[in-house]
């Protein structure tokens, strides 16, 4: 967003939900970036509300609903396919790349795979990643990490990347 302004470009931000939770700078820091966007879209009326009350406009407003809103009700053919080959019980597990994260993230991305392995052995079930997006080229995806992530676990922990849905 203040790349895209600094630029003199204008910054549509679609699809959003904000917080709930939103620590004092976390607050500062949406409401600084989000008082440049041009046009700001959300889900929901707790994340419009919010960004009223981080002086986001009300004329920069745009209600939306959920991206997934207009997926097919039926489970695709690459679902069923994966959910075929899964043991049951199974932990979807969705991330992002790590920004912000100190470094090149490998004792974060270490600590996260731990946490999981744990969970996953505990519960006696296996894990799934769930790839959300196709990047443009030269953007790492959340793929990408869970590949990585899927490299540092215990091998005796059963795991499985779906393909993007």
């Amino acid at each position: 967003i203040n790349l895209a302004a600094d630029l003199g470009k204008p910054a549509l931000v679609l699809g959003q939900t904000l917080g709930p939770d939103l620590t004092p700078e976390d607050r500062a820091r949406l409401s600084q970036a989000l008082s440049r966007v041009a046009l700001l879209g959300l889900r929901g009326d707790a994340s419009m509300q919010l960004a009223g009350a981080l002086g986001v406009p009300a004329t920069r407003l745009l209600a939306q609903v959920d991206d997934a809103w207009s997926l097919d009700a039926r489970p695709s053919t690459a679902a069923r396919d994966v959910a075929a080959r899964l043991r049951a019980p199974w932990i979807a597990v969705t991330l992002a790349p790590l920004a912000g994260v100190p470094g090149d993230g490998l004792a974060a991305m270490r600590a996260l795979a731990e946490q999981l392995g744990a969970l996953a052995r505990e519960l006696d079930a296996g894990l799934v990643f769930l790839p959300h997006w196709h990047p443009p080229p030269g953007i790492e995806s959340d793929g990408v990490v869970a590949r990585r992530l899927m490299g540092l676990l215990d091998p005796a922990v059963p795991v499985t990347i779906a393909p993007v849905l």
